[in-house]
């Protein structure tokens, strides 16, 4: 706990930056042991701890069909769904004698709210009930499978992963073959975030809060506050650069009122002394954000672009003791990685901004 949770390019082992995220609950009970009451086998069985998973242990377990005639052979289980609130769920899976994995939400929700997941050529085939679907590939073969849809009523529905012969999931089962699978996880949401792993209860993971203390670094006549990342979940009313927990200064903005946009504002003491127009960014699926702070003068730069450069009131700004990263001092977050921060205790040059944030 109280440690930095890094991210990494689960095919490279590139190094992609600090990850931070909202809090999040996984509501799926004994996300790991399929084997468990609470999961009902249909026209199937689970063998247990047959192959190392993700977490580099003797966890994954193997969903293997009967030779029931015809019809599916499947895994499942029920959950509490409140109409209007759209519901993520990822496992992860990886082929053996079947490829093919269906992932879907059967009851409660739009029809065809399921995708088809090709464990060999990551091809997805997704069903029109879902909001979204989407694959990662990891490593030893092991992908993450997620889909996406919001709940129509207020009951209780059920989650169900399908084995695929690969044509159909109505088929004559051989009473051998299956899928590997490891770590179910459901989330009220509209992404997945990393596996939070659950026993006999669901598990909420607290948000994360980054932030850099300052020192006597802090200039209260300028300054120049740079940050590389890469959003992930937009909640639109989160800070990619916040200051001080009372919210005395507040720097960077992110917003996803008009599309992912990103503003420039000063409060200083409590007072909103300046605000700029919502600058709307939908061509770049990383961004390096410079906000320069001058006496009397505020500027942002955005991949290499100045789109910001307005008069601003104030000349002296109060200090300046505790910066937020990718989050508001109310707490809420906002998803994504950030792969460089840096404080300058100065206004950088229009050329050195130009410089540091060019893609």
């Amino acid at each position: 706990m109280n440690k930095p949770r890094y991210t990494f390019n689960p095919e490279t082992g590139e190094r992609l930056g600090l990850l931070v995220e909202e809090q999040r609950t996984n509501l799926v009970s004994w996300s790991e042991d399929f084997d468990n009451a609470t999961w009902t086998k249909t026209r199937a069985s689970i063998t247990p701890n047959v192959i190392v998973a993700l977490d580099g242990n003797l966890t994954g377990d193997k969903l293997v069909e009967d030779s029931s005639t015809n019809t599916a052979h499947h895994v499942n289980r029920t959950f509490s769904a409140t109409s209007g609130t759209t519901y993520t769920l990822t496992i992860y899976a990886k082929a053996a004698e079947r490829s093919i994995l269906v992932i879907a939400f059967a009851t409660q929700f739009p029809a065809n709210s399921f995708a088809n997941f090709n464990l060999l050529t990551r091809a997805i085939t997704a069903g029109g009930g879902l909001v979204s679907s989407s694959v990662t590939s990891m490593v030893n073969g092991w992908y993450r499978c997620s889909i996406t849809s919001t709940a129509s009523s207020t009951a209780t529905a059920t989650i169900v992963h399908y084995l695929n012969n690969g044509s159909s999931i109505l088929y004559t089962g051989d009473g051998i073959s299956g899928i590997y699978i490891w770590g179910t996880q459901l989330e009220a949401s509209s992404t997945p975030s990393p596996y939070t792993p659950t026993q006999a209860t669901s598990v909420t993971r607290a948000s994360d809060a980054v932030s850099r203390v300052l020192g006597d670094e802090f200039n209260p006549s300028e300054g120049s506050f740079y940050i590389e990342y890469t959003p992930n979940k937009l909640t639109g009313v989160g800070a990619i650069l916040g200051t001080n927990s009372d919210n005395t200064n507040l720097i960077l903005h992110g917003d996803d009122s008009a599309g992912f946009g990103i503003d420039t504002r000063t409060v200083s003491g409590g007072v909103l002394t300046y605000s700029s127009p919502l600058i709307t960014r939908l061509d770049a699926p990383s961004f390096k954000i410079l906000s320069v702070l001058e006496q009397g003068r505020q500027k942002l730069f955005i991949n290499g672009d100045k789109v910001v450069d307005a008069p601003n009131t104030v000349t002296s700004y109060q200090p300046i003791s505790e910066i937020l990263i990718l989050r508001r001092a109310n707490g809420v977050v906002e998803t994504g990685i950030c792969k460089d921060f840096r404080y300058y205790p100065r206004a950088l040059s229009e050329s050195e901004c130009l410089a540091l944030t060019k893609l």
